[in-house]
This record gives structure tokens, C-alpha cells and sequence, in this order.
């Protein structure tokens, strides 16, 4: 090889072996990036001890996922004794035991870079203790066995199963992590294991890391995904699980998305619920002020809409010490629907009204929302609209045969196959079209509600309705079978065992009608209406004394209605 070739091989693995380097400055400093971890409870309880190390130079660190279990706090202790917090955890696996996190350092730690290759049998590490004295840091080690873990390895060693090593890192000659040493779980193990230290790579907090139970079993706060979407479906699905982590992924949002209107009215929700109004107002201006922004996703209409949600909340909500009206909630709709002509605005609009009792003007804003999403589709907020505007009317003492067509297009608007929230809309105009004496066309709603949800599924109460609106339709066997299956379903109930004998004498059953207000007697012995009933049976059967008797005996019980009947029968 001529002296040119060895020179530049040389220079290129002097440079090679610098930047593995780098990090720890050689071999031997590697103990400076090794740490003691100490985890505590809410009351400040130590929950465990142990050891890890930093990865990079931000200050990203590894240890067990077991010292973290259940902590709401930790530190880390540098070999120089410098305790820092850890402030946020990076991702965890409770199947892996292992935890990354970073912590708050104001200077870059020295750190072990990750090594991108796995190892063989037989190859010789060194094993970094934690310690002040770097003559005692480093301990050489060898793989004895090696097992495919995944795409990863797993490695037994002949370092001591003690816990000294645990949690500590095995580097190779150029100063890379290869491994972290584990606790050896298998009995009367003495020689320890460790886990291929490249599945730290794959340690991340996603987009569903709220509902991650490894995650959630970590009581500090996360880091955020690093997409905004992502960031966002973290949040949202963070729930009000924990207040400090909630605001506290909040507050990262906005830091790394300043120019996001969306992590200012999330924030102002989050204070709005914990009755911070004043600085939920303060996030809502900034949040409009950013929405004026190309970067923004959130415009000033959804901004406004927003608003208009969080001030109707409040007061909905009976927080008595809210500054906010629903008034004010509806000029931010109407705000809103300026900005851009959304129905979603008119209903927002319309539920403001509507909670303020204001009826006559809820019904115009939902009739318009209704009328404007049936003109773009026929889809469920056409439903919505037309049914609250159908609720308004209703209650504005609007005419109703107007209410009773507003429930037809709320039924016309409905998706094929109906489901069991469509049964609802049924029921509502049945109730509808009993009131307004469409008897018939209530019991076709019945029916269809029946349908709908299966009769297993079907009170009491249903049948009752359903046979009022027969009985008023003259379809009397109908509402003699369906007031006989609210009896099997509630055969306490004394009101349909009555309904039963009244139908019975209707159809001219009078025999039948004689033994139902019979049964009924022997348990409420003085019931008016079942004298009555007996009385007109026994007219009907030509046997006017006991008609007279029975009659009698009802009038003397208070029903006044028998009166007619006495004079046909005498």
C-alpha cells in the first residue's frame, strides 16, 4: 500500500472514530452520560431508583420503564450530583422496560450516540456504571448468547444480574450504544441481559399516544407528535384525564405552533371549564388575531363559531359566576355566519336563542339553516335543522299544522336504512299527529318506530300510545293486542288492566268486560270506573237492575258521567 493510500485511510478512520466520539469526548468519559434516575408519587413519596443514560445532546435520556410506573415526577443526577427535572417523557413500553424522556438542562449533557448495528456472540463491550470516579466506570463485558427480539436482538451477558447494571449502558470501541442492560427475570439467574438499545429508535409518543396504556400509566407530561394534525389527536383525545398534563400539552401546541389559531381555542376551552375565563378570553382574541394569518388552519369564522360554543357551554353549564350571556354567544354566531355563510352558524345562532327562550327567532334561524343545507344535501344536519326549527314553533305557539310539516321534512331528510335515532323522529310525529287529530297516520308512525327498534325492545309505554291512537282510529282488536302486551310487560299496572275492560265493552264483550272489572275490584274494591264499566255491560245485556246497582255505586264513588246511563236504564 503506498504511504498516500495508508494517509488517507488513516485520516478518514481518525475522523470516523472523532465523531462516534463526540458525544463523550473518549471512551473513558463515557460514565458522564450516565445518570441516576429517581421517581416520586403525588405526595412526593420515592416510588424507585435506578439508573439510565442520555442518547442526545438535548438532553433525551433512557432508563426502565418500571422506575417510572405511577410517578408524577423524577430526576436525574449526573455524575457530578446535578439533579435535573424530567419534564417530558418521549415514548415507553412496559413489554420492553424501556422509558425515553428528556429533561430541563441548561447546558447539553454529554451523551452515548445510538449505534445503527446489532452485535455478535462472543463480542466484548464495555459496561458504564454510574459514579463520580471514572476509574470505576467501565467493565468489560461479553454477548454469551444472542436472540432475535422482533427486527431487534436481545443479549445475554456475563456481567453479574445485580442491580448496579441494570439500566445502564453497554457501548462498543467507538463509543456507541449498542445495549442497555437488563434485569435477568429467569430464577436463580446470575448473569444479566440486556435489550438492543436500536429499539429506543422506535420509542415515540403518536397520535393515539393518550389512550397508549404504557403512556397513561406515566403520570408527566408527554412530548407532543412532531405533525400538527397528530399533535392535535393527541390532545383531543387526552380528554380532562389529568389537568397539569392537558394544559401542559396545550401550552407545547401553541409553543410549536404559534402561528395555529386551533391551539389558542383549544387552550381557551380547557380555561373556560376550569372557570379561568378571563384567560380564556384572552386565548379567543389571540386566537382571531393569529386566524387573520396564510398559516393558520382555523380562519376567523371558525374562530368566532368557537367562541359562540365556549360562551353557550358556560352559561348552559350553570356556572353562576360566568361573565358571558348567551347573547353575547349569539352575536359571536352571528359573527360568524358574516364571515362565511355556513348553516352550522345559523343553528349555533339558533341554539343561543332557543336556550334564551326566544322561539319565534330560534325557528327562523334553524328553518334557515335547514332550508340552506337541503339546497348543498339531504343529509343529517338538514334533519337537525328542521327538527329543531319543528321543537320552536312548537313552543312559540306557532300553528300546528305548520309544526306537523316540519316533521315531515325531518322524516323525508332521513337516511335509508332508518336507524334507532331515527326511530325518534317517528315517535315525535306520531305524538304530532295525535294532537292534531290524524290518528291513523300516528298509528303508521307507530308502526314504523316498531320496525325500527324490534319488538324486544318496546315499553310499555309505547303500546299504550300506540293503542290510544288505535282506539281513536276504531281499530279496536289493535288496541285490545297492544294494551294486552303493556299489561304483560308492567301486569301491575291497574290503568291497563282498566283500558283492557273499556275496549272490551267497546267491541261489545260485555261478558269479558264484567270478569276484567271484576278481577280489578277484588284488589281496589272502590274504583269508579269499574262500576261504570259493569253498570253499561249489564245495560247493554238487558239486566237493568244490576246495571241501576252498579251505576249507582259509581256515582256514589264520584263519577258524575254515570248519570246518562242511569236514565237509559231505569
Amino acid at each position: 500500500m503506498s504511504k498516500h493510500l495508508i494517509f488517507v485511510f488513516l485520516y478518514f478512520y481518525t475522523v470516523g472514530c472523532s465523531m462516534a466520539m463526540s458525544a463523550s469526548g473518549s471512551l473513558k468519559d463515557a460514565y458522564k452520560a450516565v445518570f441516576n434516575v429517581i421517581t416520586y408519587s403525588e405526595d412526593g413519596t420515592i416510588i424507585n431508583s435506578g439508573y439510565g443514560c442520555f442518547i442526545a445532546e438535548d438532553g433525551t435520556g433512557v432508563a426502565a420503564f418500571g422506575l417510572f410506573k405511577d410517578a408524577v415526577r423524577a430526576d436525574v443526577i449526573d455524575f457530578k450530583g446535578k439533579k435535573m427535572s424530567v419534564t417530558r417523557i418521549a415514548g415507553a413500553s412496559s413489554a420492553y422496560d424501556l422509558i425515553k424522556f428528556r429533561v430541563d438542562t441548561e447546558k447539553n449533557p454529554e451523551y452515548i450516540p445510538l449505534s445503527l448495528d446489532s452485535v455478535r456472540k462472543g463480542t466484548v463491550l464495555s459496561l458504564v456504571n454510574y459514579t463520580a470516579n471514572k476509574k470505576n466506570a467501565l467493565h468489560e463485558t461479553s454477548i454469551t448468547e444472542t436472540d432475535d427480539f422482533q427486527q431487534y436482538k436481545y443479549y445475554q451477558l456475563s456481567a453479574g444480574n445485580e442491580e448496579k447494571n441494570w439500566g445502564c449502558p453497554l457501548i462498543d470501541a467507538e463509543g456507541r450504544l449498542v445495549a442497555i442492560v437488563q434485569k435477568n427475570v429467569k430464577k436463580d439467574a446470575t448473569q444479566a441481559c440486556a435489550i438492543d438499545a436500536r429499539f429506543v429508535g422506535m420509542l415515540a409518543v403518536t397520535a393515539t399516544g393518550a389512550i397508549n396504556a404504557d403512556l397513561r400509566a406515566v403520570r408527566i407530561p408527554k412530548i407532543l407528535p412532531e405533525d400538527a394534525q397528530d399533535a392535535r389527536t393527541y390532545i383531543f383525545m387526552l380528554g380532562n384525564t389529568d389537568s397539569l398534563q392537558v394544559l401542559t400539552a396545550h401550552n407545547d401546541f401553541i409553543s410549536r405552533f404559534p402561528e395555529e389559531a386551533e391551539g389558542y381555542v383549544n387552550r381557551a376551552f380547557f380555561y373556560a371549564d376550569h372557570h379561568l375565563e378571563e384567560l380564556a378570553g384572552q386565548d379567543m382574541a389571540k386566537a382571531q388575531e393569529v386566524s387573520e394569518g396564510e398559516k393558520s388552519v382555523m380562519k376567523a369564522d371558525g374562530v368566532c363559531y368557537s367562541y359562540s360554543k365556549l360562551m353557550y357551554n358556560a352559561v348552559m353549564g350553570g356556572n353562576s359566576f360566568s361573565r358571558w350571556t348567551l347573547e353575547q354567544a349569539g352575536e359571536e354566531a352571528r359573527k360568524a355566519f358574516e364571515k362565511n355563510q355556513s348553516p352550522l352558524y345559523l343553528m349555533q345562532e339558533g341554539h343561543c336563542l332557543f336556550a334564551g327562550k326566544k322561539y319565534q327567532e330560534a325557528y327562523e334561524r334553524y328553518l334557515a339553516a335547514a332550508v340552506s343545507t337541503s339546497e348543498r344535501t339531504s343529509g343529517v344536519f338538514a334533519v337537525e335543522g328542521y327538527y329543531a326549527a319543528a321543537r320552536s314553533l312548537s313552543l312559540a305557539g306557532g300553528d300546528s299544522l305548520k309544526v306537523l310539516a316540519l316533521m315531515d321534512s325531518v322524516i323525508v331528510k332521513l337516511e335509508k336504512p332508518y336507524t334507532r335515532e331515527s326511530s325518534l323522529y317517528f315517535q315525535e310525529r306520531a305524538r304530532l299527529r295525535m294532537k292534531a287529530g290524524q290518528y291513523r297516520a300516528a298509528v303508521l308512525d307507530y308502526n314504523e318506530y316498531e320496525k325500527i327498534i324490534g319488538p324486544k325492545n318496546l315499553t310499555d309505554r309505547f303500546y299504550f300510545l300506540r293503542e290510544q291512537a288505535e282506539l281513536q282510529s276504531h281499530m279496536y282488536q289493535q288496541a285490545l293486542d297492544d294494551i294486552r302486551s303493556a299489561m304483560r310487560i308492567r301486569p301491575d299496572n291497574v290503568y291497563y288492566q282498566i283500558e283492557e275492560a273499556l275496549i272490551l265493552l267497546q267491541v261489545g264483550h260485555y261478558e269479558e268486560a264484567i270478569a276484567a272489572s271484576e278481577r280489578i275490584l277484588k284488589n281496589l274494591p272502590e274504583n269508579p270506573d269499574c262500576y261504570k264499566i259493569m253498570g253499561i255491560a249489564f245495560g247493554e245485556l238487558k239486566q237493568k237492575d244490576k246495571a241501576v246497582s252498579f251505576l249507582t255505586k259509581a256515582l256514589e264513588l264520584g263519577d258524575d258521567s254515570v248519570e246518562v246511563f242511569l236514565k237509559k236504564y231505569r
